[in-house]
């Protein structure tokens, strides 16, 4: 066939995306597995007959054989892309027809065309002002342009696919810089043309140009694009989290049992750290602990001993003595913080002890203040009960701090003994200790005559 004398510029953009589409299926193995997918590009210079002409030579060359009313055996040919204008559709369609290949058209088509009765192979993909938006949205997103201008020509169907595509980039996020529109005739499309670009030069190339490819946010950051000013920035991950790449959205969680390293810009292993038993740490936890033991066994004792005196009494001897026991285990508690934890261990000391902790504070006060209610004034259990319960609140302050709080290394396993070490003692000492003064110190109130 005769050769094109100019070149439709406009119809370069299309055949570029075809090849650029083939390109991508040919790419995805999932999609074609070990297939691919070739094309043959004829030019039809806009002109119907030698649309014909092509269509008729190149069905010949096709070889085809023993065609029934419905198909042709031989055929390796998927379909037929195109043309574009109705007359050379028209005149195409009946060839393609006749020996049943699938021909695709993306332009508007007269009623007659799109009849299947006439012509069962042709199939139109004129897509509607929403399909239109949301593939141009796709698009904007698939190649990551965060920002874009959009210019409409100035009449329903133009107004259609600006609104549905402005609805479909915000979905996307994609910010929308500015909206422009083109009318209809040539002088004032061209006065339009002319009105948009020297916009476009006040306000974009007075700097470089920012939208998502001259810079991009390092590893550690993510970029982050303002939906009222169009601009972008990185922004660092926030705690716990990180980001490896230069086009991270947001940034992701390390998985369970990994930690990001100092720039958040990938996970490590945690390493594991609790305190060996020759930590300073461990050895002041320790101390305390056996301190503690011994305290408790001289008070446990000494109620035994002097269980027949009314300050003893006043306090039944019974469940002091269960306290006391409990006070034994709250004392031994810290030891599960040192050495290498197991899973019993850490769910001992992380569930089940703090709530047997809340459980008997409650008991205590809830008893103890019921127990006082008509006691003399010599044995009020008031002011230690309250004591008693500043404690306790101080204690699970700093618990929860070491526990949940931002504390690493040994820190973590040594501020929750030493909140808990401070709640024993201070059960021990608020609690019993005045009880010991009296009976030690003050015996003369430790008589029948004074708690009349």
């Amino acid at each position: 066939p005769p050769e094109c004398t100019t070149a439709n510029r406009e119809s370069l953009p299309l055949v570029e995306s075809v090849i650029y589409s083939i390109q991508m299926l040919n790419a995805d193995k999932k999609v074609l597995g070990n297939r691919t997918i070739g094309y043959d590009i004829k030019d039809t210079c806009s002109r119907p007959n030698l649309a014909l002409q092509i269509a008729m030579n190149w069905t010949r060359s096709q070889q085809l054989k023993n065609c029934s009313s419905r198909i042709c055996s031989g055929k390796k040919v998927i379909g037929v892309i195109g043309p574009v204008t109705n007359e050379e559709i028209t005149l195409t369609a009946t060839v393609f027809g006749f020996y049943h290949f699938t021909q695709f058209v993306f332009m508007p088509v007269t009623r007659l065309l799109s009849n299947p009765k006439y012509f069962s192979t042709l199939v139109d993909m004129d897509l509607d002002t929403s399909e239109q938006a949301d593939a141009i949205a796709s698009i904007a997103k698939r190649f990551r342009w965060t920002c874009v201008n959009i210019v409409g020509s100035d009449d329903m169907y133009g107004r259609g696919v600006v609104t549905s595509l402005r609805h479909q980039l915000k979905r996307k996020n994609v910010c929308i810089f500015a909206e422009e529109t083109i009318r209809d005739s040539v002088s004032q499309a061209a006065e339009d043309a002319k009105r948009i670009v020297a916009k476009i030069k006040e306000k974009v190339l007075r700097i470089a140009p920012y939208s998502g490819l001259s810079e991009q946010c390092p590893p550690g950051t993510f970029t982050y694009v303002s939906p009222l000013t169009c601009l972008w920035e990185c922004l660092k991950c926030p705690s716990g989290t990180f980001s490896d790449n230069y086009t991270s959205a947001s940034c992701k969680k390390c998985p369970e049992g990994s930690i990001p390293n100092k720039d958040q810009t990938r996970c490590l292993v945690e390493e594991l750290t609790y305190l060996q038993p020759v930590d300073t740490f461990a050895v002041i936890i320790l101390v305390a602990s056996t301190l503690g033991v011994a305290l408790d066994v001289a008070v446990l004792v000494i109620f035994v001993r002097f269980h027949h005196t009314p300050v003893v009494r006043a306090s039944n001897l019974g469940f002091s003595l269960f306290t006391l026991i409990l006070l034994l285990v709250w004392f031994v508690t810290p030891l599960l913080f040192i050495g290498r934890p197991g899973d019993l261990t850490c769910k001992v000391r992380t569930v089940l002890i703090p709530i047997l902790y809340n459980c008997l504070l409650a008991a205590l006060c809830a008893v103890f203040a019921f127990k006082s209610r008509n006691l003399p004034e010599t044995y009020s259990e008031a002011k230690h009960i309250c004591f008693t319960m500043l404690s306790y609140m101080i204690t699970w302050a700093i618990y929860f701090v070491g526990h949940y709080g931002n504390t690493a290394g040994n820190l973590r396993a040594a501020v929750p003994s030493v909140g808990i070490l401070l709640g024993a003692y201070a059960v021990l000492l608020f609690i019993f200790m005045p009880k010991i003064k009296v009976i030690f110190l003050e015996p003369e109130k430790n008589t029948k005559k004074a708690a009349m």
